[in-house]
């Protein structure tokens, strides 16, 4: 009998502990790490839903999802929102492999390390056109975009504070004001 794979196995055990979780609680697979995410807190809510109102203003046949699972190289991980063409997830799973998305969006909280570098990588890896980081802990808020050889091959960083260019298909800036209130 052939040994499983230490990577099987461990998707195997993070999809059975995601379905026995209670309400409220999520799990992320970051780089072989099964890892518990709790809700998020009021000020978290706040920069995610700001973000999601200027792109509803802004961009019509544009929609945007919190906590859809990504399937990335990295992992599986529940990004704080994604965007992508309406009506784009009709249909789709719990866990997608991340094709289609135009921007996926995280807010740092308890792990900024996973958001800063794993995260950033396997969104990268999935090549996910934009990633924009709101870093909480350093006052400021990175876009990266061209995916290319598993990482970013551009960033934009910014205070909280200041606008963010967003580039097509979004095209308009981003304002941050507001988003540490």
């Amino acid at each position: 009998m052939a040994e499983q794979r230490d990577d099987e196995w461990i998707l195997k055990a993070f999809l059975e502990l995601e379905e026995r979780l209670p309400e409220g609680l999520r799990a992320e697979l970051i780089d072989g790490e099964i890892v518990l995410v709790s809700p998020p807190d009021g000020t978290h809510e706040n920069v995610v839903a700001k973000i999601a109102r200027q792109i509803f203003s802004n961009c019509a046949d544009i929609e945007v999802w919190t906590t859809k699972g990504l399937q990335t190289p990295r992992g599986r991980f529940i990004p704080d929102m994604v965007a992508g063409p309406s009506d784009f997830v009709i249909g789709m799973p719990s866990w997608v492999v991340a094709d289609g998305f135009y921007l996926v969006v995280e807010v740092t909280s308890s792990r900024p390390e996973d958001d800063r570098e794993a995260k950033r990588l396997g969104y990268a890896e999935a090549e996910i056109p934009l990633y924009l980081l709101v870093d909480r802990d350093r006052g400021e808020c990175v876009l990266r975009a061209e995916p290319e050889n598993g990482d970013y091959r551009s960033s934009y960083r910014v205070p909280i504070g200041e606008a963010v260019p967003l580039p097509q298909p979004f095209g308009f800036a981003l304002l941050t004001d507001g988003f540490l209130r």
